[in-house]
């Protein structure tokens, strides 16, 4: 489960922000995300 809340340390992004941009998975489709 990846953390939903804005991170200082990655730019006031969320995790699952910066997972997509990096790799382009979408993890909500993945089942990994819940929100």
């Amino acid at each position: 489960k990846l953390n939903s809340s804005p991170n200082k340390c990655l730019g006031f992004k969320t995790t699952y922000q910066v997972f997509f941009e990096r790799t382009g998975i979408d993890a909500r489709q993945l089942g990994v995300v819940r929100l």
